[in-house]
């Protein structure tokens, strides 16, 4: 007698759970809307910051991402990958992550061998971030269809949580007066960005 497969139960506790965030985050969404939610109760406040973060001017943040993007090419070809690999161990392959589309293109999020996309906001001001996500959400509508992913050194990630996108946090400031950074977390940064990459499937980052 035939049986019809059930579900594993990891991958059914994770559906569960899945939805009841969905669930609440459209009860909050509704009571926000709806002016029964004070603001000091919605879950929209920056974490507090714990350390001091680095400094970077625009030129020095701009410089690491390409250079980490360099390096991320070299490591991809035969020759990197026979210096990156350790006789006799091997680096355990990534698997390449598939992000949400984001509200505005959530149809696109069963179509098959869709790009990922990685965008930097690093060099925008908190001002500007809305309009450049706005501006990334009409290009995917408007062109060859993509899967985006963002890159921000900004705490406040509420323009993002909204249009339920994806993104990674960098945490450090530009100022156009800051020193040169040190060598030790320019290293610790660009690991960190060419591990992005890698997890992404992308060698570029699109710099807003």
């Amino acid at each position: 007698m035939a049986t019809k497969l059930q579900p594993a139960p990891r991958q059914a506790e994770i559906v569960r759970l899945r939805g009841l965030v969905e669930t609440q985050h459209r009860q909050l969404r509704l009571l926000r809307d709806e002016g029964t939610l004070p603001v000091a109760d919605a879950v929209t406040a920056a974490f507090p910051s714990t350390c001091a973060k680095p400094n970077l001017t625009p030129a020095a943040a701009t410089r690491l991402v390409e250079q980490s993007a360099a390096r991320l090419a070299l490591l991809e070809t035969p020759l990197g990958a026979a210096l990156q690999a350790p006789w006799p161990q091997r680096h355990p392959a990534i698997p390449v992550l598939r992000p949400s589309p984001g509200l505005a293109a959530y149809a696109l999020r069963n179509l098959p061998d869709l790009p990922n996309v990685v965008f930097a906001l690093f060099l925008r001001p908190p001002g500007d971030i809305g309009a450049a996500i706005e501006r990334v959400l009409a290009e995917q509508q408007a062109g060859e269809p993509f899967l985006p992913v963002f890159l921000t050194n900004h705490s406040d990630f509420t323009p993002l949580r909204e249009q339920r996108l994806a993104f990674e946090y960098f945490p450090f400031t530009l100022d156009d007066a800051a020193p040169p950074p040190e060598p030790r977390w320019s290293a610790y940064f660009q690991a960190t960005l060419e591990f992005t990459l890698r997890r992404w499937g992308v060698r570029q980052v699109v710099l807003l």
